[in-house]
């Protein structure tokens, strides 16, 4: 039944996910951070992340940096799928 409301997964803790999220190198802050199971049994994530104020490096490419940090935080919990707004 919950795969097929398309429910939050069991094996996801979303506020331990928002605290390894934070502790990315320039992450201000994670916002409307979700997480749901689509048939199949596969893991969906989709967040907003705040970046810290930088003038030193190009927003394209602290964007790369953070998305790279972000799929490798997700490692190993069975999401396969990322959507993540780098604001």
């Amino acid at each position: 039944m919950n795969i097929l409301m398309e429910g939050k997964p069991k094996e996801v803790d979303n506020r331990e996910l928002k605290k390894k999220l934070m502790k990315i190198n320039q992450v201000q802050d994670v916002k409307d951070l979700h997480t749901w199971t689509l048939a199949g049994g596969k893991n969906i994530m989709t967040c907003h992340i705040e970046l810290v104020q930088n003038n030193s490096q190009s927003y394209g490419d602290r964007h790369r940096q953070v998305h790279a940090e972000v799929l490798k935080a997700v490692d190993g919990m069975n999401i396969v799928h990322v959507t993540a707004q780098i604001l």
